[in-house]
């Protein structure tokens, strides 16, 4: 419920030591390539360069496939299989090369393909019309840009056996000669990219090369994932960063997988690139979040206009009336007119429950909303009651263990912790630790923060005993997950070595102190 941004930044600092060791990581990679004494025949195969006018692609490509009737469901692979190799069969080429040959009799085809200037990354599983469509969004004040898209770029015809000198340096290149990639994201709530072999590479090949990055997805896409961040605060993002482990990735043919993850052992490991894939994604979420602000501090009036359009058209019960109150609510909360959001949250959640009834999952949202309304504010005697009411419905209705109903738990504990209610807030962050450990796993981005927070809580109550091994188990698995030049780990090293130091165990809090300077 927190302003987006803030919230991120707060979750996601600054990372400029994070980019130095990519930076240090970058000439280590350059010294050890010219150290490289195996060099494979399969090294020289040159990469095809040439891309398409993503309009001819969104238009002319699409018509000629039957229109999007014919597409909707098709995947990439779908498409290619159903019409890229039946229209390029008799040239044996790549769409683009069949489109220069036609060219050559066809003035109307000059432009249509030259070489690319954006690597467009994807997953071949996604629905190829998902794709053009995040693809036609994000380029909208660039519809005539040159795109390398593999299904139209490579020859189909043709499956090369690409060893490892081909992926550590050809295709490396090529992602340098193009300098810009823009990978496809969808669904948002289950990142497809983050799961195959080449999409990570491919990222991977544009960090190291400086090239630019950006994540391109629908408008309807993003704006389910802005409003899932509204409802829900940082939770969405920690979905998605929670499924971020480029050792599981898979690719359709085995030898990619094992030759792109030897690539990855050998110049960055799997620990490193989970934290350079970990600073792209906290990137991408933060300018969502900056723009949608923008838009937010400058569109009140025309909230309340759309608002008061919908109560006189439709009513002031009808579901448009409330999500447009809602949206108007959430709009003065980011501002911190409170006086303003109040009423607004008030009244939605006393027609949420009218409508949809005291326990359905919305009117309980709108229930937390309130609730971290008033904790903000510091109104906690009229925060408390909400939150409690939360938790007893998200038990009965979800179950003791569901995600919403941990989230509950975890806001209550947080509410007596800023209370200076210990007694009422240990059992409740243990019980919330136990349960999502069980539930989610050891090394989910929920469980490290009730690790996170009991540590803080027992840090509060001085029980620096018992704050000690969390702070560790934190910190360990924080340098597992996201590396341990990651700004997030450094500020858990600063955290424990203030640990030590308040505990008089000044050996040990010295050498976390320095590691930690040296390193941002």
């Amino acid at each position: 419920m927190d302003t987006i941004t803030s919230k991120l930044k707060n979750m996601f600092p600054c990372c400029a030591c994070c980019k130095a060791s990519q930076q240090k990581r970058t000439e280590k990679e350059s010294d050890n390539s010219c150290h490289n004494t195996e060099v494979d025949v399969e090294e020289t195969i040159p990469f095809p360069k040439n891309g398409i006018k993503l309009s001819y692609l969104l238009n002319e490509f699409v018509e000629e496939c039957g229109g999007r009737k014919a597409l909707k469901g098709k995947t990439t692979t779908d498409v290619n299989e159903d019409f890229v190799k039946p229209f390029t069969k008799d040239y044996e080429q790549s769409y683009c090369d069949m489109i220069l040959e036609k060219a050559k009799d066809n003035d109307d085809l000059n432009g249509v393909v030259t070489t690319a200037t954006v690597f467009i990354s994807h997953a071949w599983k996604y629905k190829f019309l998902h794709v053009l469509d995040a693809l036609k969004d994000h380029f909208k004040d660039e519809p005539d840009k040159i795109v390398w898209f593999d299904i139209v770029s490579n020859n189909q015809h043709k499956a090369t056996e690409l060893e490892y000198g081909w992926w550590a340096t050809t295709f490396k290149d090529a992602i340098e000669k193009f300098g810009h990639t823009v990978m496809v994201m969808a669904p948002w709530n289950n990142p497809i990219p983050y799961k195959r072999a080449w999409c990570i590479f491919e990222a991977y090949c544009t960090n190291i090369t400086g090239a630019k990055f950006e994540i391109a997805m629908s408008s309807k896409e993003q704006k389910d994932f802005i409003m899932q961040c509204k409802y829900e605060g940082t939770r969405p993002i920690h979905k998605m960063l929670s499924d971020v482990d480029a050792e599981k990735s898979e690719a359709f043919k085995l030898k990619d997988k094992e030759r792109i993850h030897s690539v990855i052992r050998e110049k960055i490991g799997f620990t490193g690139i989970n934290s350079m894939l970990f600073e792209q994604l906290r990137d991408w979420v933060i300018n969502v979040g900056l723009k949608e602000l923008e838009i937010s501090e400058v569109d009140s009036e025309e909230h309340l206009s759309l608002m008061n359009m919908h109560e006189t058209k439709l009513g002031p019960d009808h579901p448009r009336t409330l999500t447009s109150m809602n949206n108007l609510a959430l709009l003065y909360y980011h501002q911190g007119k409170y006086d303003l959001a109040e009423p607004l949250y008030k009244d939605c959640l006393s027609k949420y429950e009218t409508k949809l009834g005291p326990d359905h999952p919305d009117t309980l949202r709108f229930f937390n909303n309130l609730a971290i309304l008033y904790y903000v504010q510091g109104k906690y005697d009229l925060a408390e009651p909400l939150y409690k009411d939360c938790l007893s419905k998200n038990k009965t209705k979800l179950g003791p263990d569901h995600p919403d109903t941990l989230l509950s738990v975890n806001n209550l504990a947080g509410l007596y912790r800023d209370q200076g209610k210990y007694d009422l807030a240990e059992p409740l962050y243990k019980d919330c630790l136990s349960k999502r450990e069980t539930k989610l796993g050891p090394d989910h981005p929920d469980t490290l923060q009730s690790i996170n927070d009991l540590a803080a809580l027992y840090n509060d109550q001085g029980k620096y005993e018992l704050a000690e091994p969390l702070y560790k188990d934190f910190l360990s698995k924080q340098k597992t997950k996201l590396g341990p030049d990651h700004p997030d780990t450094l500020n858990s090293m600063n955290g424990l070595a203030y640990l030590y130091y308040k505990q008089g165990n000044y050996d040990f809090a010295e050498p976390l102190y320095k590691d930690c300077s040296s390193k941002k």
